[in-house]
């Protein structure tokens, strides 16, 4: 490798390590995909410019890109082997894209730019088509590498292909301009305006993903705010239901085991989240025996004021002064206390109880307590409401246990689409009940808010957090489309630019060549003149001008001086009337003022001269040349000598009159007789050949449509002893009338009826099924009563009767169409066996 070589190999990779960075710094969160790969274009101007052998720079420069700005460096040195594959596949995609781009064009570096159609031609070859090679290959390699998230393959190529063609769209024509001189002066006004273009594109692409981070500011707020209310208000309504149970027994001396569950499970049905509710009496040590006597008759087992120990089991409460034993509870599942279990030895419930008896509202305990009466995980709210009698002595509690997983349910439930993070955390003892969060603690990236709710006398804080990641990609949603769309235009502002200039160059280049052909033009014009004067002279028409003001002659070739048998001295500056006779000058005088008034070319056809050689023939054109005045304008006059040709003419015509006529008389007895050849004489309907062959025309036909095809076989009823009775001439009276009968009702384009033979007589009814038949059938049958034939010997009717047999099938599915005819002539047999004056049908079946 030579040191030229390998210092533009190096330049190459260095250049498309720097485009790649620069690149990147314009990506978009939250994927950070580039709108534009400038690294495609330095990549695509290296092939072009110093040929294939750059697609090494390209595969450096490409794979450094990727494994120390994209990718994990670290990762290369602990030998990682996904983070030297999947660079190294990229940077591959990358070099076969360079290459590929360039044989695409040819390894053209001679680019100019400068119309429409090249700019065009490069664009699509170099910018749309070869950029699918990388992004084919990247988004393959991130998937195989399990990189891409799934279902995200087609949007990463589409990224990929889009950043690459604009890279080359922006970068590799200003490039090959750059390196070619005769075009460098046109990239200063280009670039000026792009770059104006960009930092236009920046800045509001700035400004609007400030804007659009505001409000998801104000979101977080409000959804900070609906969910904090949810949540009150669902925990209040809880604490309702204490109240509503306190009123039941503040109401009544004494409240019954079947009252209080009548209410009770009404509470429990409209409030899922509502795990159990208990009445807890105040009982003194003097009614500690009646009551747990009492109790355990009614619920037919020991019942015991009860306390658990160490060992964790449930043993009989020692003595005090007084009790609040679990009396009634009605829960929806395992209650945490036995019935006779003491709440208040749990010193945290304890601490609520106290509270509870000194205010008129239901209160919390501390925070969410565990009980292992479960599984050791189940969570509860315990709330209490002091019940007191009419002169405010207290008589017990009402005890809710509130499922802490369903009131979590409400916060997470009111934005369960939303990306919305929630903790929530007892003010007073500093314990989480949801949470916390997992940057909570640690670094607070993303936006926090905070909101205060009181619950139960309990003060709990919500803080709420919209990750990093989420509010990127809803600061920058859209800014990606924004930036490609802006990219895009700047690329065909630029490209509009250099189409400008182009032409400009185009233009000045197109000026000097007029000129030149102006100059060659002037030089060859005089040998055109003299070229034309002597094509004149020696053209074999006669040609004539004259002015348009007197119709004078002003000019004539040498052809004129024959037809006039004059010198040109003679004729020019002389009309008509001059130099021949005045109904032949009046005439002329005529038609060319006539061609004069219409400013059109007008032909005579024929056009008859006085010659010295005698009375000759012209075609004649006058071809008006209208100026501004009649002064300046000129009626061009051609004649050509037509005298023999008409002469020739005219005997060609005698021939071909005669011919014509003989042609005629021919043609139409070739008619009469392709007639008499296809028409049965005594019916005039079709005879058996010409039957036979519409037959296969039809098959045919219908096959190929796959259409059905019907047949009808008719036989005139005992038509021998009609013969034998009236005569064959009445008999054939009769045929006729009954074929005129067919001729009326066969009407449908592609029927044919025809005489099949004797007293039979055939039809083809093609698209026809098997109820249409039948339809005709009748008609048939009808219209022959009505012309009342007599017959003067039939066993089974007064009048001439009539037996058809019906055939219907699928050509396509039949083999021939002899099948088709045997089966009409089976129910044509049928219908005489079975009566005569009948018709059967039958439908093939293969």
């Amino acid at each position: 490798m030579n040191s030229t070589l390998l210092q533009r190999l190096l330049t190459v990779a260095l250049a498309y390590f720097l485009m790649g960075w620069l690149g990147l710094q314009v990506a978009q969160p939250p994927g950070y995909a580039s709108p534009v790969w400038p690294a495609a274009g330095v990549a695509l101007v290296a092939v072009l410019w110093w040929g294939p052998s750059m697609w090494l720079g390209v595969l450096v420069g490409s794979f450094l890109t990727n494994a120390l700005i994209v990718g994990e460096p670290q990762a290369l040195l602990d030998g990682n082997v996904r983070s030297w594959l999947v660079p190294l596949a990229i940077g591959i995609g990358a070099s076969l894209q360079a290459v590929g781009g360039g044989w695409l064009l040819c390894f053209r570096r001679d680019w100019q730019l400068l119309d429409f159609k090249e700019i065009l031609h490069f664009i699509v070859k170099g910018a749309l088509v070869s950029t699918i090679i990388a992004a084919s290959i990247g988004q393959l390699t991130l998937f195989l590498a399990n990189i891409n998230p799934s279902g995200t393959t087609a949007a990463g190529w589409l990224t990929w292909w889009t950043g690459d063609a604009l890279g080359v769209a922006l970068i590799a024509p200003l490039s090959l301009l750059w390196f070619n001189d005769a075009a460098r002066n046109r990239i200063v006004w280009t670039a000026v305006i792009m770059l104006t273009l960009l930092t236009a594109l920046q800045w509001s692409i700035q400004n609007m993903a400030t804007n659009q981070r505001k409000q998801v500011v104000q979101e977080l707020a409000r959804q900070s705010d609906v969910a904090s209310a949810a949540l009150s208000a669902k925990a209040e309504h809880y604490l309702q239901s204490l109240f509503s149970l306190a009123q039941v027994f503040q109401a009544s001396d004494f409240v019954s085991r079947e009252e209080f569950h009548r209410v009770t499970d009404e509470l429990l049905r409209d409030m899922p989240g509502l795990h159990a509710l208990a009445w807890l009496p105040l009982v003194t040590q003097a009614q500690r025996a009646n009551v747990e006597a009492v109790a355990g008759k009614e619920l037919g087992r020991p019942y015991q004021f009860s306390i658990k120990n160490k060992a964790g089991q449930w043993v009989a409460a020692p003595n005090a002064q007084r009790y609040y034993p679990v009396l009634y509870m009605a829960s929806q599942g395992e209650f945490p206390f036995p019935k006779g279990g003491l709440p208040e030895e749990n010193p945290m419930l304890a601490t609520a109880m106290n509270k509870a008896s000194h205010q008129y509202k239901s209160v919390l305990a501390g925070l969410p307590s565990r009980f292992h009466y479960l599984d050791g995980k189940h969570q509860d709210f315990f709330a209490f409401r002091a019940v007191r009698d009419t002169q405010h002595q207290l008589m017990g509690y009402i005890m809710a246990v509130i499922d802490a997983d369903f009131e979590v349910r409400v916060l997470t439930g009111v934005f369960n689409a939303s990306s919305l993070e929630i903790s929530a955390l007892d003010n007073e003892t500093g314990s989480y009940f949801l949470g916390p969060l997992a940057n909570e603690r640690g670094q607070r990236s993303g936006l926090w808010a905070e909101r205060h709710v009181m619950v139960g006398e309990r003060d709990w804080l919500l803080r709420f957090h919209y990750p990093e990641h989420f509010v990127l990609a809803q600061s920058n949603e859209g800014l990606w489309i924004v930036e490609v769309g802006g990219l895009l235009l700047v690329s065909l502002v630029g490209f509009t630019v250099l189409l400008v200039t182009g032409q400009t160059i185009v233009v000045g280049q197109e000026v000097l060549k007029r000129t030149q052909e102006l100059e060659a033009a002037n030089q060859q014009l005089g040998e055109r003149e003299h070229f034309l004067n002597s094509l004149v002279e020696n053209l074999p028409l006669s040609l004539a001008v004259k002015d348009a003001s007197h119709l004078l002659y002003r000019r004539i070739n040498t052809a004129s001086e024959k037809l006039f048998g004059r010198s040109r001295q003679d004729i020019e500056g002389k009309d008509d009337f001059s130099l021949m006779d005045k109904n032949t000058a009046r005439g002329l005088h005529r038609d060319d003022e006539a061609a004069l008034n219409s400013a059109e070319p007008s032909l005579t056809s024929q056009e008859c001269l006085q010659t010295p050689q005698g009375p000759r023939w012209f075609k004649t054109l006058r071809v008006p040349v209208i100026e501004d005045s009649l002064h300046n304008s000129f009626l061009l006059i051609l004649r050509e000598d037509i005298t023999e040709r008409l002469q020739s003419e005219a005997r060609e015509q005698e021939l071909t009159v005669a011919l014509s006529e003989r042609n005629q008389e021919l043609a139409a007895a070739n008619d009469r007789l392709e007639a008499l050849s296809r028409i049965d004489g005594l019916t005039q309907l079709f005879n058996r050949r010409t039957f036979d062959e519409e037959l296969h025309k039809e098959w045919l036909r219908c096959a190929r449509h796959q259409q059905p095809l019907t047949l009808m076989m008719l036989d005139v009823d005992f038509f021998k002893r009609f013969n034998d009775a009236a005569g064959h001439l009445a008999g054939d009276r009769c045929l006729q009338q009954l074929a005129g009968i067919l001729h009326d009702v066969v009407k449908r384009s592609g029927e044919i009826a025809a005489r099949f033979g004797g007293e039979e007589f055939a039809i083809i009814l093609p698209g026809s099924d098997l109820d249409q038949a039948r339809t005709m059938a009748i008609s048939i049958q009808e219209a022959l009563a009505k012309a009342a034939i007599t017959h003067p010997d039939s066993p089974i009717d007064k009048l001439v009767t009539v037996s058809i047999g019906i055939a219907s099938g699928a050509p396509h599915q039949i083999g021939e169409p002899q099948q088709l005819l045997d089966l009409a002539d089976k129910a044509l047999y049928r219908a005489k066996h079975q009566g005569r004056n009948r018709f059967e049908a039958s439908s093939y079946v293969s």
